[in-house]
């Protein structure tokens, strides 16, 4: 057993035993010093340690990717028919919680098509200039085929939209004609995009929930040193998002390198007992949610409450936590509000009582 993992076998004892609440602060953990002796920079409370490549997005084909497998043969019909018949993919939307591998997706496309692609985020056409360079895309001819890509799509202003949606319908802007294109669109929150906008896309696909066993191969197949029992226990904490697997993995290789050994599931323990995150994958503010719930005595509170009084970002609300305790059997919306399950209840509980 390496340095790192010998000088804290209690804390990490102490996590297997409680599973949920650790023993010191992670501000005051030696977690910081991980990432300075692996290269790698972390910010408490943010995720920037590593982004949710899988893959060279280069050369990524829809057969690289793990899980999703009913959208992946709904592509192959499309672009195998394209590719028969010379004609340009529609349009396609893709939507699903943050960290399920759209990006991934829309990546493989442009590979599978040949084509190339151009990205832009949603956010970043909201600035004038931006929108203009990405009318300017659409106007270049290229021999190529052409792919333009949006992530974060519903954050596109609505003149925007319908100059877009012109374009994708008649290929054609301010009365001149472009070339055929298809726009793959990315957003967490289909809702927004305005009802014409939507309309355009003939691909309306929804992510596949990922199982256990495709966050667990996604591990491996991203980290060889991993032994199947530690991809196991990362997928087991993960939510199923392969985004926060990815997350959990590299820093626990951090915390291997930093102890100069093999990765394994002590390192897993030990992580994730900083990170307070526990047996069953949910954080501090999920566990937050479902106290203040259990406190509330049986009453339901407002989604706006819940965040005012946790002071939890509404995004991270909206996408990583509420969904979470939602699909977990954890919490339930009635029209009065939110509120535990008897299930959620049980666990709440366990944790007031701690």
């Amino acid at each position: 057993m390496g340095n790192l993992i010998s000088k804290y076998q209690k804390e990490i004892d102490n996590f297997l035993e409680k599973s949920i609440e650790n023993s010191f602060s992670f501000s005051e953990s030696p977690v910081k010093d991980i990432f300075l002796e692996s290269g790698k920079i972390f910010k408490e409370n943010e995720w920037k340690v590593c982004g949710e490549i899988i893959f060279d997005r280069q050369s990524v084909k829809l057969s690289d990717i793990i899980g999703q497998t009913n959208v992946k043969d709904l592509l192959y019909v499309g672009i195998e028919s394209c590719k028969d018949s010379n004609r340009t993919l529609d349009h396609v939307l893709l939507f699903g919680p943050p960290g399920n591998g759209k990006s991934m997706i829309a990546n493989a496309i442009a590979n599978e098509l040949s084509a190339e692609i151009i990205q832009f985020f949603g956010t970043e056409l909201k600035d004038k200039s931006t929108f203009e360079d990405l009318i300017d895309c659409l106007k270049t001819f290229s021999k190529q085929k052409k792919v333009i890509f949006v992530d974060e799509i519903h954050n596109i202003p609505v003149k925007s939209g319908e100059l877009l949606y012109q374009a994708m319908q008649d290929f054609v802007i301010d009365d001149t004609r472009i070339d055929k294109f298809t726009l793959i669109g990315a957003t967490t929150n289909p809702g927004k995009l305005q009802r014409p906008f939507r309309d355009r896309f003939t691909y309306n696909i929804k992510l596949d929930q990922y199982s256990i066993d495709d966050i667990k191969e996604i591990v491996l197949r991203k980290f060889p040193k991993f032994s199947p029992d530690l991809a196991a226990f990362v997928a087991s904490r993960s939510k199923l998002i392969p985004r926060i697997a990815i997350h959990f993995s590299t820093i626990i290789e951090s915390a291997a390198i930093y102890d100069n050994s093999t990765p394994s599931v002590s390192h897993g323990f030990f992580v994730m007992n900083l990170l307070k995150v526990d047996s069953l994958g949910l954080n501090e503010n999920d566990r937050n949610v479902l106290k203040l719930l259990y406190r509330s005595s049986g009453h339901t509170l407002g989604k706006n409450t819940i965040i005012a009084s946790l002071d939890i970002d509404e995004s991270d609300y909206n996408f990583m936590i509420e969904p979470i305790l939602l699909r977990m059997g954890l919490l339930s919306i009635i029209p009065k509000g939110r509120t535990l399950t008897s299930s959620g209840k049980s666990l709440a509980k366990s944790y007031s009582t701690k």
